[in-house]
């Protein structure tokens, strides 16, 4: 029984590893994906361990030198399996990887995954209800792996795009427009979602990368705010108009409730998912919307023309920018006296990852229910 656990939690990952959009939408958006990945991952060792452990205490003090019989293959593709299962966990949960090496760390569970099919078909039990349990789990695995294959040649919802136009806005921040391939209109992009987007040209790599709709989805361009940062986001300047991007997505992240005030809190580059919102103003029917804008200094601040004129624009919306200098913490007697008069409203949070988690827990520490902060967290992590 223990072993079959084992199993069925090995297994389970895998089943988060395709961005499959339904279950994106199901779990609650890109990061919530994720987590339950993340979590789910680091849970499946208990019942590895404790499985091991359970075969030590059967065969005794005396014999359980004979669980190291490698000559059996049943046993040494059991070690073997295990170690790749704790090496590929240990690495799969550093956070200072370079991502190329992140991801290529992951490959390591596919053979771990064989070697431990090799042994559970070895020692398969003589009970018919778990043999037949646990030639389901093997092929749920071998179908997943499949596809898996299948979705890194031919990822799922993906639709080509090119390069229509590219505004440097300074500070290595750019705003990317792009328009459906061979037609002059987009598909349904709302603003707030997550696209990972593949520059398929030179001297762009073949890695696809995540990044916050900024435009809203009656218009017939998708743009989005990219900041100069990693091998590809740094050669973008020098991307050629007509260009092909494949696009994959949207993947469900921030939902507003119309009839709750809105609290945005972005910081730098943060600003992309919000400043797509705000260009829906005219068609989406907001509640109270005030945005509070961090930034190192006044030239982080982007599309502040836009910004103003949306506030002289629309009523319900108004900004501020809150100028915090690189090395600072951030102003607490801005966000205390915002969340005063605004405990019941819903906060959505976007920015560097160190940005996020310092909001959410100031909010939490002062009194704002968990299920009222949304932050989009789409890294590795």
């Amino acid at each position: 029984m223990i072993g079959f656990l084992a199993l069925f939690f090995f297994t389970l990952p895998l089943f988060f590893i395709v961005r499959w959009r339904p279950l994106v939408n199901f779990l609650g958006g890109i990061a919530s994906f994720y987590r339950v990945h993340h979590l789910i991952g680091l849970f499946c060792i208990l019942p590895i361990i404790i499985h091991i452990l359970s075969q030590f205490l059967d065969f005794g003090f005396s014999d359980w030198q004979l669980l190291f019989d490698f000559a059996d293959s049943g046993l040494l593709s059991a070690w073997c399996g295990f170690t790749l299962i704790i090496t590929g966990i240990l690495f799969a949960y550093l956070k200072h990887l370079r991502y190329k090496v992140w991801k290529n760390l992951h490959f390591i569970f596919i053979p771990a995954y064989f070697l431990i099919f090799w042994h559970v078909w070895i020692f398969l039990p003589s009970e018919t209800l778990f043999s037949f349990s646990i030639l389901i789990l093997i092929i749920s695995g071998i179908l997943v792996f499949s596809i898996l294959l299948f979705t890194y040649f031919f990822p799922l919802h993906e639709i080509n795009f090119e390069v229509n136009q590219l505004v440097d806005l300074g500070d290595g921040v750019f705003e990317l427009y792009l328009i459906r391939s061979g037609k002059n209109k987009n598909l349904s992009y709302p603003a707030g979602q997550i696209i990972y987007i593949r520059f398929d040209s030179e001297p762009f790599s073949r890695n696809w990368h995540p990044f916050s709709i900024a435009s809203c989805k009656i218009d017939h361009r998708l743009r989005l705010l990219i900041k100069s940062f990693g091998y590809d986001t740094k050669q973008l300047k020098s991307i050629k108009i007509g260009s092909m991007i494949s696009v994959v997505g949207p993947f469900h992240e921030f939902s507003i409730s119309p009839e709750i005030n809105q609290i945005w809190i972005a910081g730098g580059v943060g600003i992309s998912p919000f400043i797509g919102m705000v260009r829906c103003l005219g068609v989406k029917n907001y509640a109270e919307v005030k945005l509070f804008y961090f930034g190192n200094s006044i030239d982080e601040i982007k599309c502040k023309k836009e910004l103003n004129e949306a506030m002289d624009k629309f009523s319900n919306f108004t900004w501020q920018s809150v100028i915090e200098p690189r090395g600072n913490t951030i102003n607490e007697a801005t966000l205390y006296k915002l969340i005063q008069s605004d405990k019941n409203s819903q906060y959505l949070v976007c920015g560097p990852p160190a940005f996020m988690k310092y909001i959410r827990m100031f909010l939490r520490k002062n009194g704002i229910n968990k299920q009222c902060i949304k932050t989009e967290e789409y890294s590795k992590w």
